[in-house]
């Protein structure tokens, strides 16, 4: 019995500190103010914009949510919520990392303990220069991988997560997974892969091999750098059902390069092939469900979207309900968005954009805004298409005194928010310049137009607070 009650004692204490702690946090809310630094033109601009705005601690337990309205004289209002149960739908869901380009020899080094040199092709270069390298000494030698290899192998490296789906990736130096499986059985599923796409390695491309043994002869460093280097590999992302794989080459020079493929350049779906089994709880529902760890299957592979071979991709991007691809390309003399519906493998329209800048590449971005697409089509200039092909809309990122501010805007892909009038593009985006504080940015189609930095207190009042700036809504 006096356990009992000592063990009701310490719950009663420990919901109460809990208790506490959430009035502090709440009694603090008003005490949470931002500032306006304006850098650029006249934030008249931006009244009667508002957005929602979200900062989370290191535990994601707290949370803070601001509703703030832009303007000459801004204002905020900020409410505090403690989440009971971490939520696992917002930090483990979706993770979508695919990065998958040849091995070409530029810039390798791998050093500590003995090195194990695989039987594989680029294994057997390098054994050839280990060979000839003394006990106790480093040695380094030019190689033609050509005489090794007829095609650069690729290697893997994926993430990726989506509710009852889960693919962990990761194969370097063309060779086995490092995974804790078989490794005999993972060589062979990433030689199958290999296989899909032929990279023909270039005549004139030149490995610099250096290979260091300590004194009993063991290889225990490695660096190799290369001469005349293409790129190339696969631009690529996922969805649920599967994953889409575009491949690339370029010489030095710019110029494509054919690839061998099953079916001819163009976008390639694999679906998954499942292998494990797993459960998890559904955060909507509660419900147990059950996933599958999944590799991409290369026996399914099928060409969705067939291409010209001198068009060079860019970037690939899926839309929010994972049923549209948005694939930027690049096509002589100008950039092109190819929109893709992927559920039945079909073109559903290609939009040219704008011409391509000498020593300029576009990048997408993934914020949409009332069924348009921001594009960032060149180094000096942003373009909002309307992806059902009404027409695009160009803004200049590099007019006016503005542009001495241009270096401080981050556009990346997860975090730019898009508001677009029919006159003023804002895009908010995150400042690393300043803990727990966003950028601004008004453009018109004669260039920069405004341009603000906003910054919160919350680390100062010594909240455990992340600094990844989430914005959940704007208009």
């Amino acid at each position: 019995m006096r356990k009992v009650v000592v063990f009701l004692l310490v719950t009663v204490l420990a919901l109460g500190a809990v208790g506490y702690a959430s009035a502090e946090l709440f009694k603090l809310e008003d005490d949470v103010v931002y500032s306006q630094n304006v850098l650029f033109g006249d934030p008249a601009c931006l009244e009667g914009h508002t957005a929602g705005i979200r900062y989370r601690s290191g535990s994601q337990h707290l949370t803070w949510y601001t509703d703030f309205n832009f303007g000459t004289e801004p204002s905020s209002q900020t409410r505090f919520a403690l989440l009971q149960k971490q939520p696992q739908s917002e930090w483990f869901y979706p993770v979508n990392h695919f990065d998958i380009r040849c091995f070409h020899g530029l810039g390798y080094t791998v050093s500590g303990g003995t090195l194990e040199l695989t039987n594989t092709p680029l294994g057997k270069l390098v054994q050839s220069v280990a060979l000839m390298t003394p006990d106790g000494e480093t040695f380094a030698m030019s190689v033609k991988p050509s005489d090794y290899i007829d095609s650069y192998p690729l290697e893997f490296d994926i993430d990726f997560r989506a509710p009852g789906v889960s693919c962990f990736l990761i194969s370097h130096f063309g060779g086995a997974l490092s995974d804790s499986g078989d490794p005999a059985e993972y060589e062979a599923y990433t030689s199958s892969l290999n296989s899909l796409f032929h990279f023909p390695v270039l005549d004139d491309c030149v490995f610099q091999v250096e290979v260091s043994k300590d004194p009993e002869g063991n290889p225990y460093s490695l660096n190799i750098d290369s001469v005349n280097t293409p790129e190339c590999g696969l631009i690529s992302t996922a969805n649920e059902t599967g994953c889409y794989l575009i491949p690339y080459y370029q010489d030095p020079d710019g110029n494509p390069v054919e690839v061998g493929t099953p079916d001819g350049m163009g976008l390639y779906y694999l679906p998954w092939k499942e292998l494990s089994e797993y459960t998890y709880q559904d955060d909507a529902t509660g419900e147990e469900r059950t996933g599958h760890d999944v590799l991409p299957n290369p026996d399914g592979a099928r060409n969705i979207c067939p291409m010209d071979t001198s068009t060079i991709p860019i970037d690939l991007k899926l839309s929010e309900d994972k049923q549209t691809g948005w694939l930027l390309c690049r096509e002589e003399s100008e950039y092109v968005l190819f929109v893709i519906d992927l559920t039945h493998a079909e073109l559903l329209n290609r939009i040219p954009l704008t011409p391509v800048p000498q020593d300029s590449e576009a990048t997408m971005l993934h914020a949409t805004y009332s069924g348009n697409l921001l594009v960032a089509a060149s180094d000096d200039r942003l373009t909002l298409v309307n992806l059902d092909g009404i027409g695009s809309v160009e803004f200049s990122t590099d007019a006016g005194e503005g542009r001495d501010y241009l270096s401080l805007i981050t556009l990346s892909d997860s975090t730019v928010t898009v508001s677009y009038d029919g006159e003023q593009l804002v895009l908010l985006c995150p400042s690393y310049n300043r803990d727990c504080s966003f950028w601004a940015a008004v453009y018109t189609e004669n260039g920069l137009h405004f341009l603000g930095e906003y910054q919160t207190n919350l680390q100062e009042l010594d909240y455990a607070v992340s600094n990844h700036f989430e914005p959940i809504s704007f208009s």
